[in-house]
């Protein structure tokens, strides 16, 4: 940053710079010619900035189209009609558009970062950057989830958004760092204490300085915003941008190190006159108003706002040519003096557009849904109007009036009395036009209908679940498949810019970050990794995937089907009022799949008994305790056994134990889980002290599940009547001839005699 030019090499720039519109080479100024790619560049969007500007007021309901002539639409405020009625404007392509930016940007994408390489320090390097992208999406640092969504919402309005990531090394404020002998930033707390502890005071093993940490800065930019090479209709083939945008004096100063008085004096100096900018205040005029991301607009006094440009040219020419490309940053007023003079040798410039509609054309002159929406919102307005036109009419009816007939000034007036002159026919109110509710709800149902089919927007996907019951879970699944084909272009556009942009920030954090890094990401707070980061970390392994859909394919259905399961099937659905009222089944999955886990993890600590070097033992000596039971259940009645406290043995009668239920778990997932590996090929093989263990836990999640309904029922019995009682049948018998609860496995002679005893 701030790279002064060699002697003799202004003139190499010039002719550099000339070399992009084919001109003859020729001595130029730097200042001179960065001024004027800034003009050229300027044509595109001096031709389309109406229209950006038409889209966005109204998309915020401030403006209407007025049809004018032969149908020549301008742009209207919201006044009043000539009959003093405000005007009848609604805004309703707003949720439409609202809904799709919704649809892509609901939640973080599934993602991953892929090594470069198989060496096992290159996976740990691509693991590393998938939590360290992870922990930064929804942080203040890099906020991607809003700055997402604000590159949609941009790009569906005015038609095309640009994202720009560059490094800043003055953003995240100033930092303390420790540093070593050697200059190198000291990363491990443990070695910082023992330097101090050789040397106290700091004066050769370490030392302490202040700089600005730096990080990546994410910015949307809108088209209005750039001046771009104008010769390129791709944006492949564009070769040089250069972004115009509003700074506060502090900023600049701190940028560039020198007063702005001073920029402008050595500006008017190179140039030999002051023609170019602003002139000597480089002030603008008046108050400049700059819209934030969250749409909040701050104000800048017009003697702290100034007008910055910064320009990417692409390297050209043979290798070793200066420059190697070129970034330059100066003042609108001092085009002569640049504080940024720098080589850009990378291969693509640091922007991107998102074109939700291309149209195979210029990429910045596609058109958004704002502009399909217009003539829809139109038609809208007009009806409107003459609906508030007829009921003007209604309320104050036109009155025939023969000539001379009334006396009195008005009809409406506060007295309620009307005087006519005699021999006069008597005034009438003229007949209105008959009520027009049915022409107004057919035409609303036609406005829906072709707003959702150009937005792409069905009731479904913006969480509108139409009807209930079985009907309707096949009408949404229908109207989910449609907005996903719909929407598969412009969630592909999307995909590719967001995978361009962390990706390229991803690179910059290998190649600036040089500093530790605090990075607080839930559950690891403790890593070494992330405590002391570095970007040398991340070196190699860079490209950001994504590797799941960004459209919510079944999140309408999912949550119809919660709803139903809900009423019909008596789940209590309170604990989920949050995830449901904002359309999030995520985190209702999220919990069944750790329940789903932890059974898993019961069903490998089940599955390692078999290795127990007294399986065999343990296994004889429950055998044996079946047998005697099998004894006492042919003397006995079951009413009998329960009286002596006599029950089936279980393994933990051999001193075996396994897991059981806890109350946290859930057992229908536990049951579902479990059903994986009683269902397998590979059960009959299994020891059968193992299938013994798994019997008991599944008829324990059984009994438990059971117990839990019968509760349910004796809830929803009317007053003064009673529970079903239980079942005289113990639960189904499992494989291997398990029958009951907590019921081994038997031979022959003991299966007959507790059969004997049941019957």
């Amino acid at each position: 940053m701030g790279t002064q030019i060699l002697p003799g090499q202004d003139a190499q720039i010039g002719k550099f710079a000339g070399l992009y519109r084919g001109e003859a080479t020729r001595k130029q100024s730097l200042g001179s010619k960065l001024t004027e790619l800034y003009q050229s560049g300027k044509e595109i969007q001096r031709r389309e900035r109406t229209r950006w500007q038409r889209n966005r007021l109204m998309y915020r309901g401030e403006q209407y189209l007025r049809v004018v002539g032969n149908n020549v639409r301008t742009l209207s405020p919201v006044d009043r009609l000539p009959s003093g009625r405000r005007r009848d404007t609604v805004n309703i392509m707003r949720p439409f558009i609202d809904g799709r930016i919704a649809t892509l940007t609901f939640q973080r994408p599934p993602f991953q970062v892929l090594p470069t390489a198989t060496d096992q320090e290159t996976v740990d390097a691509s693991r590393l950057a998938t939590r360290f992208v992870d922990s930064q999406w929804g942080t203040d640092a890099w906020d991607l989830d809003k700055v997402f969504r604000r590159l949609c919402l941009t790009a569906e309005i005015d038609g095309v958004a640009f994202l720009s990531v560059l490094f800043d090394k003055f953003k995240g404020g100033r930092v303390e760092v420790y540093l070593d002998a050697n200059g190198e930033p000291i990363n491990d707390p443990n070695v910082l204490d023992a330097l101090k502890l050789q040397d106290p005071l700091g004066q050769s093993l370490w030392k302490q300085v202040t700089s600005y940490q730096g990080d990546i800065a994410f910015r949307v930019v809108r088209p209005g915003a750039l001046s771009v090479d104008p010769i390129t209709t791709r944006w492949e083939d564009c070769r040089w941008i250069i972004e115009s945008r509003v700074m506060h004096r502090d900023q600049v100063e701190r940028e560039t190190g020198r007063p702005i008085q001073q920029i402008l004096k050595n500006s008017k100096q190179q140039m030999g006159e002051t023609k170019f900018g602003l002139g000597e205040t480089a002030q603008l005029p008046g108050n400049v108003q700059l819209e934030e991301e969250d749409g909040e607009v701050r104000n800048f006094s017009h003697k702290d706002a100034l007008l910055v440009h910064e320009a990417f040219i692409l390297p050209t020419g043979p290798a070793g040519d200066f420059p190697k490309g070129l970034h330059a940053k100066w003042l609108d007023a001092a085009a002569g003096d640049p504080y940024v003079i720098e080589p850009w040798d990378e291969d693509e410039l640091p922007y991107r557009p998102y074109n939700p509609r291309p149209d195979g054309g210029h990429y910045m002159r596609c058109r958004g849904t704002a502009d399909e929406l217009a003539p829809v919102q139109v038609r809208w307005n007009r009806t409107l109007s003459q609906v508030g036109e007829w009921l003007d009419r209604v309320a104050r009816p036109p009155l025939v009036v023969a000539a001379g007939a009334l006396r009195s000034k008005s009809v409406y007036n506060e007295e309620g009395v009307v005087q006519v002159h005699g021999g006069y026919p008597e005034p009438r109110f003229m007949n209105t036009p008959s009520e027009p509710s049915a022409v107004l709800n057919n035409h609303l149902e036609w406005l829906k209908g072709t707003m959702a089919e150009i937005a792409s927007m069905h009731d479904a996907t913006r969480g509108q679940a139409p009807g209930r019951g079985i009907e309707a879970a096949v009408s949404l699944n229908t109207l989910i498949q449609q907005n996903e084909q719909n929407l598969s272009a412009t969630a592909s556009e999307f995909v590719s810019v967001m995978e361009w942009g962390v990706t390229r920030a991803l690179k910059e954090v290998g190649d600036r970050f040089q500093l530790p890094r605090m990075i607080q990401l839930p559950g690891l707070e403790d890593s070494a990794d992330l405590v002391a980061f570095m970007g040398s970390q991340l070196r190699g392994c860079h490209r950001f995937k994504i590797t799941g859909s960004i459209t919510p394919k079944m999140r309408a259905a999912q949550l119809q089907t919660v709803m139903m399961m809900a009423q019909y099937g008596g789940i209590d659905i309170k604990p989920w009022t949050t995830q449901l009222i904002d359309g999030n089944v995520d985190d209702i999955l999220r919990h069944e799949r750790q329940q789903e886990q932890r059974q898993k993890r019961e069903n490998s600590a089940i599955l390692a008994l078999g290795a127990r070097p007294d399986a065999d033992l343990k296994w004889h000596e429950l055998n044996d305790l079946i047998n005697k039971f099998g004894q006492a259940a042919g003397e006995h009645s079951p009413q009998e056994l329960a009286v002596l406290g006599v029950r089936p043995p279980t393994l933990r009668n051999v001193g075996v134990e396994i897991p059981m239920p806890e109350y946290f778990d859930k057992d229908a997932e536990h049951i579902i889980a479990m059903e994986s590996v009683l269902l397998s090929d590979g059960y009959d093989e299994l020891h059968p002290l193992v299938k013994q263990a798994l019997r008991e836990h599944h008829n324990a999640h059984l009994e438990r599940l059971h117990t839990n309904a019968m509760g349910i029922a004796g809830q929803m019995a009317p007053s003064g009547a009673q529970a079903p009682p239980p079942p005289d049948s113990e639960p189904p018998p499992s494989d291997s001839g398990g029958s009951g609860q907590d019921q081994p496995p038997q031979d022959n002679k003991s299966q007959e005699a507790n059969s004997d005893s049941q019957q």
